[in-house]
């Protein structure tokens, strides 16, 4: 297996089809963080594809100081950050009532759960995104990176060019505010 440095050296000099193997290689990754922040796989699945074409287009930048997944998960953060500035807050919230207001509404069929263990476990991942979704930037970026992407700390730390004790204490911080927010939401 080709490593990224190798591959980028390949697609500089034209091998434009090379750009597949690094898609393939970190699609899933840049899935999953763009989930943890939109929470719609169908608008987390374009805005994958737009940070790949960002990648793709500004290539020639990259200097190789950090390893390439740190410089894609750069680009997909600041790509995640433009787009939820782009939404208006009216819209966002217009969006969630009606997907919660869905989702209270709907019955799942499940083989192996009852319908009300369905619709209790559809409310309290409702809850936590919601949770996460008020948590500030930072905190949400450490924490979206630490527990939905699995990265470490000191890999969180250079995506977000910050020191690994700094995200460790993001990390805390965001902890303690999930606690407090979900314990408030659970009780309404």
């Amino acid at each position: 297996m080709n490593d990224d440095r190798s591959v980028i050296a390949e697609i500089l000099a034209g091998d434009i089809d090379k750009f597949q193997i690094l898609v393939e290689r970190y699609h899933p990754q840049i899935l999953v963080l763009t989930m943890g922040f939109l929470h719609c796989r169908e608008d987390a699945e374009d805005l994958t594809q737009e940070i790949f074409i960002a990648a793709y287009l500004s290539l020639h930048a990259y200097r190789g100081e950090a390893s390439f997944r740190t410089w894609l998960y750069r680009i997909a953060l600041n790509a995640i950050s433009t787009h939820l500035r782009r939404q208006s807050r009216r819209l966002l919230l217009e969006s969630c009532l009606s997907w919660v207001g869905d989702l209270l509404g709907s019955t799942r069929s499940d083989e192996h759960d009852a319908p009300d263990e369905c619709l209790y476990h559809d409310q309290l991942n409702a809850l936590l995104k919601q949770a996460v979704d008020s948590l500030p930037e930072k905190q949400r970026t450490a924490f979206v990176l630490s527990r939905y992407n699995d990265l470490s700390q000191r890999e969180v730390a250079r995506i977000m060019q910050i020191s690994e004790h700094a995200v460790e204490a993001l990390l805390q911080r965001a902890k303690h505010n999930l606690q407090k927010l979900l314990a408030r939401l659970y009780d309404r």
